[in-house]
């Protein structure tokens, strides 16, 4: 039996590592960890990078940084405006990759990544949210405008239709 595994035949799970000292992880060519700059990070978010990028720098995890802007609502309301001031330089990211394709291949994928960005632009922005849904009944649904109607008006309708699908109308 390999002195890895247990008497079952699986493998042990190696213990985990330690993250070290700051002096240790600078060594290893980790960033050190620093206090968060909501300055920075709206600036860095508004620029269209992303939250690991960002957090990386910081020496710590994306989940950290998402954590951190919850946790206050004034912090969590700047970097949603800032998300949606990114959707601009998505836009901007997506037509540069399309004018810089050089070829049928670059261009497929060009247009697949502007395609994305133009979408997480959508969620975020409102000026980039899709403006091809339709909404059915405006304001006044048809089932509220049916209910606004009398008894009369409603059986005067419900003959109208009647006859209608008959197939011949009544001068």
């Amino acid at each position: 039996m390999n002195a890895s595994q247990d008497p079952r035949g699986k493998r042990r799970r190696a213990p985990a590592k330690s993250r070290g000292s700051k002096a240790a992880r600078a060594a290893d060519g980790a960033a050190p960890r620093r206090a968060w700059d909501l300055d920075d990070v709206c600036e860095r978010i508004a620029a269209g990078e992303t939250y690991t990028a960002i957090a990386t720098d910081y020496g710590k995890t994306q989940g950290a940084l998402s954590l951190w802007l919850a946790a206050e609502p004034n912090r969590s309301a700047r970097a949603r405006e800032a998300a949606g001031l990114a959707a601009r330089a998505w836009d901007e990211e997506a037509e540069a990759g399309i004018r810089a394709a050089t070829d049928v291949l670059s261009l497929g994928k060009a247009r697949e990544l502007a395609q994305h960005l133009r979408w997480r632009a959508s969620k975020l922005s409102p000026a980039y949210a899709d403006r091809s849904k339709v909404e059915v009944g405006g304001a006044l649904g048809v089932f509220d405008a049916a209910e606004a109607l009398t008894a009369e008006q409603l059986q005067r309708v419900a003959q109208a239709v009647l006859e209608g699908v008959g197939g011949e109308r009544k001068p």
